[in-house]
């Protein structure tokens, strides 16, 4: 391995393994294998469990990236299109599902420079992307919306396969992307080994480690946003399937992004592709790194709720889940005063605050029927409340910016909203959410594909409960 890092003759290396050559004595004390991080050309960290350091295994990479603008795609060379899906991806998905510096990758893409850009990532962007936009283009088939973005998504997957053992910054990226693009058409299951494979490419790069003495800020920076979100994105998905997440947070080392220099500091403006689809002022909120870092620590809690349910070390106690209950409190009670919902708040500050009332309903809605010893509130009436917030929440996101163009997650939390309003029936209130729960779901299913199988969801449940639906 040594001579094949080293050596640039191909016949000289083979003529010399013909001829028996020895391991060169240099290899016995080789500075590569001492468990630090060591540093490929593409600007990629790994961890010290990588037995090759990566400089020569990326050097063919580097040498393929585009230098142009016009180059990192094959899909099309239509810059005003690329452009007008990653102002859809960087307004509707980037502020919630944040995997990387905004700011270093467009810095990166105009220039050509392919340390925070990579081809793999930029495709993927644009398929996520796609699912925002009006135009026939954006579509494999033009006749088809369900093929929206499955072009970008083909290249991803050429791309992915042709470098399949090449772990770096941006793959990490473009996998945690692509899981949500995959949910977001339906394939949950695809989505979930994707997002998989995202953390576990995190954890072989070392990204959750602190190496903040032996890089540059950039690099610690860039870090810090990819792990923090592909360990989100993570826990939002265990949450929402129900499933047991890869990595426990007592494992993490890195600081979260609020605590490292921020360049993605411009406000959030809602972008619209259509003329006159909506109101493109700015929305009320906090600075994009310290929405980050509120984000990453209600993860955390999230974390201990997912380990508690999936992956318990003894029995489940009513002590458990009011300390649980607690934490979530805490953390909505110390929230900034620029986390408060003001007269416009931007569609991401909505849906953290409709993330925060989804992990109430996960943590009780399993003793619904149940009353917790020491608790002032039951269950059922906890979730009822939650329901009904988030209800209200979506209100707001549908008067200030509709829900053609909203995060995928949404799609979700109206699910289980619609779930608790539909188990409370047949009260006058929860009937009228109810239905403003389906036409929701109808509303996001011309972006998200999933919210249409949300439909199919109550329809199967009420019929499983024996609940008649109302007749709207």
């Amino acid at each position: 391995m040594h001579r094949i890092r080293s050596e640039h003759d191909v016949g000289a290396l083979a003529q010399s393994l013909q001829n028996g050559g020895a391991l060169p004595r240099s290899c016995e004390s080789d500075p590569s294998f001492d468990g630090s991080p060591s540093s490929d050309l593409t600007g990629a960290t790994r961890s010290g469990l990588g037995l090759v350091p990566g400089t020569a295994l990326h050097l063919a990479i580097r040498a393929r990236e585009p230098p142009q603008h016009e180059g990192w795609t094959t899909v099309t060379r239509d810059a005003d299109f690329i452009d007008e899906l990653m102002e859809l991806y960087f307004s509707w998905s980037h502020p919630f599902s944040t995997l990387f510096s905004q700011e270093y990758f467009v810095h990166d893409f105009r220039t050509g420079d392919t340390q925070f850009c990579s081809s793999i990532l930029v495709n993927a962007v644009l398929s996520y992307g796609c699912l925002f936009s009006h135009r026939p283009e954006a579509r494999k088939v033009a006749s088809d919306a369900s093929s929206a973005g499955e072009h970008f998504y083909d290249e991803f997957r050429r791309l992915l396969f042709e470098d399949d053992n090449a772990s770096s910054l941006t793959t990490t990226q473009a996998l945690g992307i692509i899981s949500l693009r995959e949910a977001s058409v339906g394939k949950e299951s695809s989505g979930f080994q994707y997002v998989g494979r995202c953390l576990r490419m995190a954890v072989e790069l070392g990204l959750h480690l602190n190496f903040s003495t032996t890089l540059s800020e950039a690099e610690v920076k860039a870090r810090s946003v990819t792990f923090w979100g592909c360990f989100t994105l993570e826990n939002i998905w265990s949450l929402c399937i129900g499933r047991v997440v890869q990595l426990p947070r007592h494992a993490i080392e890195i600081e979260k992004p609020g605590r490292v220099a921020d360049g993605d500091a411009q406000p959030w403006r809602p972008y619209y592709d259509e003329s006159g689809a909506g109101d493109s002022r700015a929305g009320d909120g906090p600075p994009a790194n310290e929405f980050a870092f509120q984000l990453s620590h209600l993860s955390e809690i999230v974390n201990d709720l997912v380990h508690m349910f999936f992956a318990p070390k003894d029995r489940l106690t009513a002590r458990k889940v009011g300390e649980c209950y607690a934490k979530f409190k805490a953390w909505s009670d110390r929230l900034p005063t620029s986390f408060q919902l003001g007269s416009r708040p931007s569609a991401h500050l909505i849906a953290l605050h409709m993330y925060y009332h989804l992990c109430l309903l996960h943590l009780f809605r399993p003793l619904v029927q149940f009353e917790l010893k020491g608790m002032m509130e039951t269950p059922r009436d906890i979730c009822r409340r939650a329901a009904s917030s988030i209800t209200a929440l979506f209100d707001s996101h549908r008067s200030l910016y509709g829900l053609r163009h909203i995060n995928l997650f949404l799609t979700h939390i109206q699910l289980s909203a619609s779930i608790v309003h539909l188990m409370f029936q047949p009260t006058d209130p929860e009937v009228a959410r109810l239905v403003q729960g389906f036409r929701d779901l109808q509303d996001m299913s011309r972006c998200h594909l999933f919210a249409a199988r949300g439909l199919e969801i109550l329809h199967g449940i009420s019929a499983k409960w024996g609940i008649a639906l109302p007749r709207d």
